[in-house]
């Protein structure tokens, strides 16, 4: 009976001394608590924990035990990859215990070294040295790495040497050193390619180019020919020394006088030699300069790129984006109350294909009881007839998705429902880099609250601008306007009315839009002013 007693009594001195985590550091996020009943919950941070109950395998986390008697109980957590955790519970009688514990990774020490093929341990490294290490495919240092127990792939680079690869098991709470001995890389250069198949020096800035990379192994020196049709030499230069595996050169599409190039295709010519000149290569590719490519902001408010109000018939080009912010203050289309709630919007447009264009918009606007709204919308739009230099007239057709939780133009100008368009524009001048163009779209809209057409019949829509452009701005007037069928009538609906000027100053990719205009609805109107901030490449 004493000896019984005597090991009760030392069972409750280590429930009272032994913090959780015995074997393992402690957590805060540890949890023991007491509810009326009887057993054992016991959870885990991560779950699926083997729990053994005084030396007894009883299952994994989340565990309840309910056949276990009041009175001390010896608790262990284990897991692959994680530190054993021990604690000793004192079970009351009448009470349920609920057990929450958080279990630390195991870890250990991985511990990378990199030395050139014949230097000795003590040898100094030369400068050009300069190793970077991977483990696991995530950055690492060269020295020691903390890293979790287990299987790991540590990999290490250094220019003008092999990618050396190396998998090996780290041990919890132990240090494993790695030394990879690097060989002198063979002189090669390959995945070379153009940023842009097409381009158009004529567009401003960066927009306007097309940047050539290809990968080296090891240092050497390149010399650049760009060659037209007929075989003559449109451009050339010496690329500088090759010091890491990454090499660019971006090409305006000029002569080496600056003036641009005639449109067509070119044969783009990289020749090598590594450092010592005791290896040559050569790679070739081709870029086409084309002056019909037009890289120009748009507004996607209305959920199809183009003027404020009218759609464009345009297409950017294939594998061009636009992401662009819009807000307008003042009294929008649809707010009752001047400068409350702002509307925004936020568009993206994109060309995965040539002649094809897809865009997406997320409003935010003012109802008419002050609330917020939600509203979005999708396009896809196809050019039929591309305008070029010689041909001034372009044609598209777009069909538009648009959801809002109320049946009405957004301050956008995007309705709720389905509308399919068909966007042309005409250019009927041009002075200098100034450039004047009419849009006309008519539309046919199957209007309805939720994006869903409340009829079969749809309604006639157009909308119609003036846009004149400039090399590194545009500047436009656009108005939109719906008609509804009802009791036999023909009612018009609400005309919005929008000027806008985009600026694009080279050489960033950044455009600003200011803009303003009017509107009116059933006896209301309102004027409205707004900005905006894109990305155009």
């Amino acid at each position: 009976m004493r000896f019984s007693l005597a090991l009760r009594v030392f069972a409750v001195y280590l429930a009272a001394s032994a913090p959780i985590g015995l074997y393992a550091s402690d957590s805060a996020a540890d949890i023991v608590s007491e509810n009326e009943g009887s057993g054992i919950e016991i959870r885990s941070e991560p779950s699926g924990a083997d729990v053994y109950l005084n030396g007894v395998l009883r299952g994994k986390t989340p565990l309840e035990i309910n056949d276990r008697v009041p009175g001390a109980q010896v608790l262990r957590l284990e897991k692959d990859g994680y530190w054993t955790k021990k604690t000793v519970l004192m079970l009351p009688p009448g009470k349920r215990l609920i057990v929450y514990l958080e279990l630390a990774e195991a870890r250990g020490i991985l511990k990378l070294e990199a030395v050139p093929a014949g230097a000795g341990a003590g040898a100094k490294k030369a400068s050009s040295f300069r190793p970077l290490a991977l483990i696991d495919g995530d950055q690492a240092e060269i020295g020691a790495n903390d890293v979790k127990e287990g299987f790991h792939t540590a990999r290490v680079r250094a220019f003008g040497f092999e990618d050396e690869t190396l998998t090996v098991f780290v041990g919890r709470g132990e240090t494993e050193t790695v030394r990879f001995v690097m060989r002198p890389a063979e002189f090669r250069i390959d995945s070379i390619k153009m940023s842009r198949r097409r381009f158009n020096p004529r567009n401003p800035g960066i927009l306007g180019t097309s940047t050539l990379s290809f990968a080296a192994s090891a240092p050497g020196k390149a010399s650049l020919t760009i060659l037209a049709k007929d075989g003559t030499t449109a451009f050339s230069a010496e690329l500088p020394l090759f010091e890491t595996w990454e090499q660019e050169f971006s090409w305006e599409g000029e002569y080496p006088d600056g003036t641009p190039v005639s449109d067509g295709w070119y044969k783009v010519v990289v020749a090598a030699k590594s450092a010592d000149a005791s290896a040559e290569r050569t790679l070739e590719t081709r870029v086409a300069v084309d002056s019909d490519i037009s890289i120009r902001p748009a507004a996607v408010s209305g959920d199809i790129g183009g003027l404020l109000f009218a759609p464009d018939a345009r297409t950017i080009p294939e594998g061009s984006f636009q992401f662009d912010s819009t807000f307008f203050f003042g009294r929008p289309y649809g707010s009752f109350a001047a400068f409350k709630t702002p509307p925004f919007a936020f568009g993206l447009r994109f060309s995965p294909y040539d002649r094809i264009e897809a865009a997406g918009t997320l409003r935010l606007e003012a109802a008419e009881d002050d609330s917020e709204t939600v509203s979005f919308g999708f396009s896809a739009k196809r050019a039929f007839i591309a305008a070029s230099a010689g041909r001034p007239f372009a044609l598209s057709a777009a069909v538009r998705w648009g959801y809002a939780a109320a049946n009405a133009v957004s301050a956008f100008g995007a309705p709720s429902g389905v509308e399919l368009a068909l966007p042309m524009e005409l250019v009927f001048a041009a002075a200098g880099s100034l450039v004047f163009s009419a849009h006309v779209s008519p539309s046919l809209l199957w209007a309805g609250a939720g994006g869903l057409p409340e009829s079969a019949m749809p309604a006639p829509a157009a909308s119609a601008g003036l846009e004149m452009r400039g090399t590194i701005f545009s500047a436009a007037v656009s108005s939109r306007t719906e008609t509804a069928f009802g009791n036999g009538n023909i009612g018009l609906g609400p005309i919005l009315i929008g000027c806008e000027a985009r600026f694009f100053p080279p050489p960033s990719m950044f455009v600003l839009s200011l803009m303003g205009g009017m509107w009116q609805s059933s006896g209301q109107s309102g004027v409205f002013a707004g900005g905006g901030l894109g990305i155009l490449y």
